[in-house]
Order: C-alpha cells, then sequence, then structure tokens
C-alpha cells in the first residue's frame, strides 16, 4: 500500500488560501525588514541574498498546523529564480542544482488576527538519489528517506536558520553571519551542542536557464546539534536564530518580536519528519485490541497495576523499568484512527518520564540494549503520553483507580492531539 500524503487541503477548495492570497496582494510591497538606526543589513551581519520579487503558485500548496497551534499554508513559488548553494555543484556534477531545488513560502497566520507574516523555506537534496517533487513533503512532513539541508529565510532574504537533515530526521541546525576578521578561526561553543566554523561560502541564482554565482562571502557558521527524536520541538526567532529564545513564541500573536512592524517574521519550529505510517499498524505478531476491551480489562485496577503488570524490564537490576501492560493488552487500537496501533507501554511507562527523558539519546541507547530502537510508532505513543499526563497527571495521582476512564476519554477526544499525534498524519 502506498504512504498516505500528508494532509493537505484539496486544491478545489480555494476558501482559505483565496483569503491568503489576498493578503498577500495587499501586503507584499512592505515585506521589508525595518532599518533599526543604521542598515540592518550591515548591522545584523546576517547573510543576506540579493532580492527578487516572489510569484506563488497558489494551486501548488500544503495546509498544516505548528506544533503550538498556528495555521500555516505553504505554496510553492513558480518563480524560474532559484538560489541554492555552490557546493551543491559537486553533489550534482551533470546536472543544474536549480532543478532538483524545492522553493516554497510558508504564510504563517497570526493567532486571532488575519495576518500571514511569510518565511522563504528552501530544501537541497544531497544528492540526485534524494530529489523530491513539491507534493512529496512540505516542512512539518519531510520525507523519512530524504537527506539534504533546509533553509530559512525572511521574504526579503535574509538567513534566518539552516537545518541538516538526515532521513528525515534533524540532525543539527546552523546560522550563517558574514565575517571580516582572522579566516582560520575555530570556535568552541560555552554550549558544548554548538560549535563555529568560517569558511567562504556561495550562493548560485539561476534564471531562465541561466546561472551565475551571486553570493561569495566569508561567513561564520554556528551549528548546534539536533534533536534524536523524530519531531523537534526547538523554536527559532529572527533575526538571532538562536534556539528557545523564547522556547514558546512570543504573546504578540506568535509572531517575532516587532508586532507593529509591517512585516515580522515568525518564529518557527524545527521541520518535523513524516510519519512511517506503515510503522503505526504493527502490532508486533499479536492482536491490537479496541480501547473498550482494554478498559474493561483495566477498569478499577491503579496505575501502578497497569504499568507493572508485566513485571519489571530493567537490565540494571535497580527495577525502574515497568514493563508496562500484559503483551496481550500492550497494543490496541487508536479510537480516532483504528488503522493506527499504539503501544501502551510506551504511551503510560514513557511518557510518564518526559519529553526531555524519553527522547534522549542516553535513554534511547539504554533501552535500545533490550528493545528494537524507537521507530515511528514509540514516537507516536510517547507523544499520546507526553499529553496524557499533562492534561491527567494529577487526576490519577488523585484518584488512581479510575487511570482505565482517564485514557479512555484522552484518547477519544480529538482536541487532546497536537501536530505529533494527530491521527489525520495517516490516512488509509
Amino acid at each position: 500500500m502506498d504512504e498516505p500524503e500528508a494532509p493537505k487541503i484539496e486544491l478545489a477548495d480555494r476558501t482559505p488560501v483565496a483569503k491568503v492570497k489576498a493578503w498577500f496582494e495587499e501586503n507584499k510591497t512592505k515585506l521589508r525588514l525595518p532599518e533599526r538606526g543604521s542598515n540592518l543589513r550591515t548591522e545584523s551581519q546576517k547573510l543576506i541574498l540579493p532580492f527578487f520579487e516572489k510569484e506563488p503558485d497558489w494551486d501548488k500548496f500544503h495546509h498544516y498546523y505548528f506544533p503550538d497551534g498556528r495555521e500555516v499554508f505553504e505554496v510553492n513559488l513558480e518563480n524560474t529564480t532559484k538560489y541554492f548553494p555552490t557546493s551543491m555543484l559537486d553533489s550534482f556534477p551533470i546536472h543544474n542544482p536549480a532543478e532538483v531545488v524545492i522553493q516554497n513560502i510558508l504564510f504563517v497566520k497570526r493567532i486571532n488576527e488575519e495576518r500571514f507574516d511569510p518565511v522563504i523555506a528552501r530544501y537541497y537534496p544531497s544528492n540526485t538519489l534524494q530529489k523530491k517533487f513539491f507534493e512529496d513533503m512540505n516542512y512539518q512532513s519531510i520525507d523519512y528517506d530524504w537527506s539534504g539541508i533546509i533553509e530559512m529565510f525572511t521574504y526579503d532574504e535574509h538567513h534566518f536558520v539552516g537545518f541538516r537533515i538526515g532521513e528525515g530526521k534533524v540532525l543539527s541546525n546552523f546560522t550563517l553571519k558574514t565575517y571580516d576578521g582572522e579566516k582560520r578561526k575555530f570556535d568552541a561553543n560555552l554550549d558544548l551542542r554548538c560549535h563555529t566554523t568560517y569558511s567562504p561560502v556561495g550562493y548560485q541564482v539561476c534564471a531562465g536557464g541561466t546561472c551565475y554565482t551571486t553570493v561569495e562571502r566569508y561567513i561564520a557558521q554556528t551549528s548546534c546539534s539536533g534533536s534524536s527524536g523524530i519531531d523537534n520541538w526547538d523554536y527559532f526567532n529572527y533575526p538571532t536564530g538562536d534556539q528557545n529564545e523564547p522556547r514558546y513564541p512570543t504573546t504578540d500573536g506568535l509572531g517575532g518580536d516587532c508586532s507593529n512592524c509591517e512585516y515580522d517574521p515568525p518564529t518557527i519550529p524545527s521541520p518535523l519528519k513524516k510519519l512511517n505510517c506503515i510503522q503505526l499498524k504493527n502490532t508486533h505478531g499479536g492482536q491490537a485490541k479496541d480501547i473498550s476491551t482494554f478498559r474493561n480489562r483495566y477498569y478499577g485496577l491503579t496505575y501502578e497495576s497497569i504499568v507493572t503488570e508485566r513485571g519489571n524490564v530493567s537490565i540494571t537490576g535497580l527495577n525502574s523499568q515497568a514493563g508496562g501492560p500484559l503483551l496481550e493488552y500492550r497494543y490496541i487500537q487508536d479510537p480516532l484512527n483504528p488503522s493506527l496501533i499504539i503501544d501502551m507501554r510506551h504511551m503510560l511507562v514513557i511518557g510518564k518520564l518526559g519529553r526531555a527523558v524519553g527522547e534522549s539519546v542516553e535513554f534511547i541507547q539504554y533501552l535500545g540494549q533490550y528493545e528494537s530502537a524507537f521507530d515511528d510508532q514509540d514516537y507516536y505513543s510517547n507523544e499520546l503520553g507526553y499529553s496524557f499526563f499533562q492534561l491527567y497527571g494529577e487526576a490519577v495521582k488523585r484518584n488512581p483507580t479510575a487511570t482505565a476512564d482517564y485514557i479512555v476519554s484522552f484518547l477519544a477526544n480529538p482536541s487532546n492531539r497536537n501536530t505529533i499525534s494527530s491521527p489525520e498524519r495517516c490516512k488509509f
């Protein structure tokens, strides 16, 4: 069975995107970063590419939501003008790299405001085998077999932030700033996850069949290691490109830091990997139970009774890893999409630990000593667990014998799902 496409509005439904188009046509001449004291282009030292007018192809778009709930329309740019790093010339010696670059514009709606401040996303595949088409993926649904680089720019071509992607996962993020100092310098950041290197960088522009180098400068590239999980919830702000500043966007409508500006680049999350929906159908050789059967089995039992029914599976002898429900009840159908199977051990045991622990490299490696490495079913189930304990954790403590009923109430309510745990990401 073919992998289902990421959820998006059918192209026949013109009403939502027509609203974005109308806003863009009215505001596109204003979408420039303001000068702050001296010219921002020299003050910030951000890498900036020459500006060209953007021409969205309104018939080709994806529609989705960021994890914080903001609505996004990702529209393909039909411009023949395309930027790409000159380093791609080595990866595509007999092809024009511009032919494999996907260049889109993301319109991010502000909360409670009809405003859609855009950013530009460029997808650079690592080689010809990674070539994708617009329909294959979007910023919140990166193909799980795709490797390359995604770079984000403001509408007027200030470099925002970049991401190195390996098989759909964020390996690291980076920012680029022009640099005029010592050209053999290497800095180690106090944050051991980050380091800065200095090297020449160039971009080519292709338009009308002709390509030429348009930017070639010495830059300082600061790279920070990415998350080990399939879904990274870090947010990035312009102009710093800094991670988690703030972790959740500002309160002025979830834009950047200038709510009164005519253009305010939105805070953006890291890209999300597309779910491998085949993995979410895995019953591991058994038969998945429905939610009613699970509830009947554990009705009246405490949380601790449920998660220790299988005993302890810790390899350290410290009884630190509850085995979860019995194997015959470990896998249940998602009540909002029965084709998807939830791993209740991951939801109830690992989900309670929280995202910081559940997706840490050390914890995954630890579990990998006696379980297979986390797959998308595990992450999907973990995410359900994180949300369940945020919403029902105190209730479980107060009334532990009602745990089964709390689980049913949580899983059956669509409003409890987020971008990661939405069953709409897989449609069979």
